[in-house]
């Protein structure tokens, strides 16, 4: 009987490991990662380290540590949202998975950059190594889209209406842009290369160029048949989309080595609003590297950058409402006590209508007002007016609204005397 209680002791021991142990995390250890450049509008390129106490489990480190710095490190991670981070948790261990993590990244460094053995006291951190790969940022941004850890882009977009954005160089002040285009090859390849990002992340890009050409096809006809020239069509057709990014750049030498650095502004075009503005540099590279490749470098590396200031911003925009410009026209007819009174009752509308909304300049002449408006309620530009007018004409005697122009967020309007 003594004899079998070691022999039972003996047959439990796996079943006391099973519980006594617990599987290996998936989280990385190391959280040490660099972004190096944006090789184009998928890929990223970093360099990663990653600890072990096996040489054959520094590479799935280092992996892991650069999608780590991808989701939450740097200036414009992919996870920014405390929402979106929550929502990570219950996920980490499946996305860090090993095969999951290998999906991600199409291409890794085959020389080590560095790799020594280091004295600590810590877990699973006697060696590091350190090594560059590429990611694919679409792909990561795909399975975190597919487990509703972050919002579609392409939903976000047609929440939004799919804005339309224009490309144009940064021209001396009184300058034509587009003559730029005609003499500066570099600048037309730079802003090609911001167009073809653009496109490739869904957005919907408007061509200065080609709109320049309509331009001058519309002014022939309207001489043709007499017809005068139209200054509001002209001036929307000016502005033609609701994002205009403009871009300066340099390509600079330095020994046997050039490196190129651009730098991109973009506004919301209607407001006037800055919605970001970012500066990518290409590697150096050697002189004989042509420079319109060193140009691609760096207009990759700055719009990553700024196309996360628009999304951040777009999605604000959501919470709070679109952001609509109205300007208001004062006629000259009335006199003061009469000017007084249309404009006490024009701000008092604005402000039953839309409660959040910024006053930027209000004269005897013109009123101009930020208004925040939800898309629900108005989707476009015509049923603030119509809202506007409406209101006036019931509340205000002896005056009346007329539009001068609607486009897109902007909204100027004519405040004259009743016929």
């Amino acid at each position: 009987m003594k004899k079998s209680i070691p022999i039972l002791l003996l047959m439990m021991q796996p079943l006391f490991a099973f519980w006594s142990s617990s599987p290996k995390s998936n989280i990385p250890v190391s959280r040490e990662a660099t972004i190096l450049e944006h090789t184009n509008s998928a890929e990223v390129l970093v360099k990663a380290t990653g600890y072990a106490d096996e040489v054959e489990e520094l590479d799935t480190d280092l992996k892991r540590a650069a999608l780590w710095h991808l989701l939450f490190g740097g200036t414009d991670p992919i996870i920014k949202q405390e929402s979106e981070k929550m929502s990570f948790k219950p996920h980490a261990e499946s996305f860090f998975n090993t095969k999951t993590v290998q999906t991600f990244i199409p291409w890794m460094a085959e020389k080590i950059t560095a790799q020594r053995k280091i004295e600590t006291e810590e877990e699973n951190k006697s060696i590091k190594r350190v090594r560059s790969l590429k990611i694919n940022k679409n792909m990561v941004r795909g399975w975190l889209v597919k487990k509703g850890i972050i919002p579609d882009q392409s939903e976000l977009l047609e929440e939004m209406g799919t804005p339309f954005i224009m490309v144009l160089p940064d021209a001396p002040k009184g300058e034509n842009p587009l003559d730029v285009f005609a003499t500066n090859k570099l600048a037309s390849h730079s802003a090609g290369a911001m167009e073809s990002f653009l496109t490739a992340r869904q957005y919907e890009v408007v061509i200065p160029r080609a709109m320049n050409e309509i331009d001058q096809l519309v002014d022939l006809q309207g001489e043709n048949k007499g017809i005068e020239e139209d200054l509001s069509y002209k001036l929307s057709l000016s502005i033609g989309a609701d994002v205009y990014i403009t871009f300066s750049g340099t390509v600079d030498r330095v020994g046997n080595t050039h490196k190129a650095s651009v730098v991109i502004k973009a506004y919301e075009t209607t407001t006037g609003r800055a919605l970001g503005t970012e500066t990518g540099y290409s590697k150096d590279r050697p002189v004989q590297t042509k420079q319109k490749v060193l140009v691609e470098e760096a207009v990759n590396d700055a719009m990553e950058k700024v196309l996360s200031r628009l999304t951040q911003y777009w999605k604000k925009d959501q919470e709070k409402g679109l952001q609509y410009k109205v300007v208001l026209k004062l006629s000259p007819e009335w006199n003061e006590d009469q000017r007084e009174n249309i404009t006490d009752g024009l701000e008092d509308i604005l402000e039953e209508a839309f409660p959040k909304n910024k006053e930027i300049v209000s004269t005897d002449k013109t009123m101009d007002y930020i208004v925040w408006a939800h898309r629900s309620e108005y989707k476009r530009a015509s049923k603030i007016y119509r809202k506007l007018k409406k209101e006036f004409g019931k509340r205000v005697s002896g005056g009346k609204i007329s539009k001068i122009s609607t486009n897109k967020k902007l909204i100027i309007l004519k405040v004259k005397l009743a016929n």
